[in-house]
């Protein structure tokens, strides 16, 4: 019996393929790595995107139901303290300006907050940074996937004519080992070298520190800043070539017309610049030009206010380095933007007319007592390493 079943299946035709078990293997080992390298992200993913991602998820969480929300740069995200406007405008407050804070970004911040909730915001200050708009979404690809999801990243490759950036995007979306590429390798060569290094606490202290701010960070002041201009800096806002990109024009246009489109009051903010980055862009012209380019678009939006802190006077002990305010900066100004957002939101103006716009200069600056205590970067890194040391 068993020899005529040896037989009979020696008789049976056998397939002319084999499963492919090298790509299977392969797969399966990508599947494990990135399933690894996505458990311990905190430690190899850089700080900005960590930041992208939790302005992405305060967008879409219906955290700004009838708030004053925030968007910009980190001028913004250090500059101005929901809490401390809160105090004066007695309404939520949102901070959801990002590292960088291209336009594009903004304008997706809008939209999806605008989806989430049935109830509009009440106001929106924005910002942007004269050496953002300058350059390319390129600039910033590898923060995109942590905040854009499909859709929103096929509309901006769309815009910028770049199919390319959506089939990269999405990789970088899918893969981790894609997306922190740089940051891992540096994380290997460090290991090597047996010098290890990690993210990690940083990450940790910043997150906390967001959470705590309302969206955003509140920085110690720097004893060791005097007012020096570093050379990336004077590279990006003191070149004379300095225009903005069609792209950028396209979503600063597309943020005014949505918030138009849902009644919104819009207050563009000018932070102030330490005083040697400030006189050296009014000395070459600069500054100038960037005014001109805001009046434009006031000119098409008539209900734009714009909220002026350039010649305020902040002075180089209020700065952490030549464009960030310390906590005691971000005090003031917070205060001084609350109370003109507050004037302009008590005038009473008909639903179909635009609101009035106009041009303030905020006030000149002056040290505030902190109306309730406030925790800053050092204070969240201090938790979270005690934190650390107890579960040792």
């Amino acid at each position: 019996m068993a020899s005529r079943m040896g037989i009979w299946l020696k008789c049976l035709p056998l397939p002319t393929t084999s499963l492919p078990w090298g790509l299977v293997g392969a797969c399966l080992a990508i599947l494990v790595i990135e399933s690894g390298l996505s458990r311990h992200a905190l430690d190899h993913s850089r700080p900005e995107g960590l930041e992208w991602r939790l302005s992405g998820q305060a967008a879409a969480h219906g955290l700004t139901r009838g708030a004053v929300l925030c968007f910009g740069s980190s001028m913004t995200k250090q500059g101005l303290n929901p809490w401390v406007m809160r105090e004066t405008l007695e309404r939520p407050v949102l901070n959801l300006a990002l590292c960088g804070g291209p336009a594009p970004a903004s304008y997706f911040l809008l939209k999806r907050v605008l989806q989430s909730n049935l109830v509009p915001p009440a106001a929106l200050v924005v910002e942007y940074q004269p050496a953002g708009l300058a350059v390319s979404h390129r600039h910033f690809t590898s923060n995109w996937p942590h905040l854009l999801d499909v859709s929103e990243l096929a509309n901006l490759a769309w815009h910028a004519h770049d199919p390319s950036f959506l089939a990269e995007s999405l990789v970088a979306r899918g893969l981790t080992s894609v997306r922190d590429r740089h940051e891992i390798r540096d994380a290997i060569q460090a290991q090597l070298l047996t010098r290890p290094t990690s993210y990690r606490r940083n990450q940790l202290a910043l997150a906390r520190n967001v959470a705590a701010n309302r969206g955003a960070k509140l920085i110690p002041p720097n004893p060791n800043f005097h007012g020096e201009i570093p050379p990336h800096l004077r590279r990006e806002l003191l070149s004379n070539h300095w225009e903005c990109t069609d792209e950028n024009l396209t979503y600063i246009e597309k943020f005014l017309v949505l918030a138009n489109e849902h009644n919104i009051p819009v207050f563009w903010l000018l932070p102030p610049f330490a005083p040697a980055l400030q006189a050296e862009r009014e000395h070459a012209g600069l500054d100038a030009r960037y005014r001109r380019f805001v009046r434009t678009w006031q000119e098409r939006f008539p209900g734009l206010v714009v909220l002026e802190g350039l010649r305020s006077g902040y002075d180089n002990s209020v700065f952490v380095d030549s464009v960030h305010l310390d906590r005691n900066g971000s005090l003031a100004l917070s205060a001084d933007v609350a109370e003109v957002i507050a004037r302009n939101l008590e005038q009473p103006t008909p639903t179909q007319a635009p609101r009035p716009g106009s041009w303030h200069t905020l006030a000149h600056y002056k040290p505030l007592p902190e109306p309730l205590p406030l925790e800053d970067f050092a204070r969240s890194a201090a938790i979270v390493i005690e934190r650390e040391s107890r579960h040792r």
